[in-house]
């Protein structure tokens, strides 16, 4: 693997290769900021190349890393003094952290948009041209839910991943070289479960994943849950049951009680009391279903090619080879080089 370099105006600066370098680690993410980790032994005019504020790509990625860390230590091998530097940092969307929300203002459009308005009004147009950070662009976007969000001195970066996130939205920086900038992409994982060209699945039998374990827990699983309300404006008190998909009767059926009993509710009547208590019924519900996952180490280039045939964000089928079949989302790509020889660690979620 081959690192190109750039600094912050998208001049190129020269190569990286991974033959000078002890080991790489890179991950890339879908709601959260990309990191890297590369250590390597020192040579001549190495820091002419590696300063903090260039960026680093791998070919065929439009995904970048920001250096952001250098470290020099010092090693001993047979009583010879080896220096090791180490260079670390995040993706180029950290430059969003780098603001924050200046002022109190309430967005109330779609989730996506909210997020591209909060970075308009903080990032690109703030106002204050020292603020503003040119290099970044508004890029493409699908389509999200309504929602409300009040910006009050947040974080930008941390709290636009985190409103995308709700809505499971990953977005990212991506590096186009024809205009010199970043262009902020919010984008939904494609499923690639379906029978068709698109369909990726990850089992032993097709020897493109190792190190398998199937894992399943019924203890912490709810379906039905009641909900209690405090004394609402007429006195009364209120419990409001959801039941989850699947939710049966008898041994079938498990409940779980939630109550909000100490919330001030007593200027509102029945209709607002239900209100309250069924998103906190559903919420409750979600934190307790079935666990049932299956981890192992994906080995790349068999039947596909992680970047071209899939990509964080995804929704891929996992295989134990023993029956259990499993769709899960790609949320983590923890990529690790070391002596010629690569290692890939996903993170799964439940869709």
């Amino acid at each position: 693997m081959e690192l190109y370099v750039y600094d912050l105006n998208f001049n190129y600066c020269g190569i990286l290769e991974d033959s000078k370098c002890s080991s790489i680690i890179w991950t890339s993410s879908y709601y959260d900021c990309d990191e890297f980790e590369i250590r390597m032994p020192y040579f001549d005019g190495i820091f002419d190349l590696i300063k903090q504020d260039r960026f680093l790509r791998k070919n065929n990625s439009d995904r970048a890393m920001i250096i952001e860390k250098i470290y020099i230590t010092c090693q001993y091998n047979n009583a010879e003094k080896v220096p090791v530097v180490k260079i670390a940092g995040r993706g180029a969307e950290s430059l969003l952290d780098r603001r924050v929300c200046a002022s109190t203002k309430t967005y109330s459009e779609t989730v996506g948009n909210n997020a591209r308005e909060i970075i308009i009004d903080n990032v690109l147009s703030t106002g204050n041209a020292a603020r503003n950070i040119g290099i970044i662009e508004l890029g493409s976007y699908p389509p999200t839910e309504s929602g409300e969000q009040l910006t009050q001195g947040q974080n930008v970066g941390e709290l636009t991943r985190s409103m995308l996130k709700e809505q499971k939205m990953g977005t990212y920086l991506k590096t186009d070289f024809t205009k010199k900038k970043f262009l902020y992409t919010i984008y939904e994982g494609v499923d690639r479960t379906k029978a068709n060209m698109n369909k990726v699945e990850f089992s032993p039998d097709l020897d493109n994943f190792s190190q398998v374990e199937y894992y399943s827990d019924a203890t912490t699983q709810y379906n039905f849950c009641m909900a209690r309300s405090g004394v609402d404006g007429t006195g009364n008190i209120h419990i409001f049951s959801v039941a989850s998909d699947g939710a049966g009767t008898g041994t079938a059926r498990r409940e779980i009680y939630a109550d909000i009993s100490s919330f001030d509710i007593s200027g509102a009547g029945s209709t607002g009391a239900l209100k309250l208590l069924e998103p906190v019924a559903e919420q409750e519900l979600k934190k307790k279903r079935t666990v049932e996952t299956i981890t192992g180490t994906i080995i790349d280039g068999i039947l596909y090619e992680y970047g071209i045939d899939y990509k964080v964000g995804d929704i891929v089928v996992l295989n134990d080879g023993y029956g259990h079949k499993l769709n899960k989302r790609l949320v983590q790509m923890i990529e690790y080089y070391q002596g010629g020889q690569k290692t890939m660690a996903p993170t799964f979620e439940d869709i």
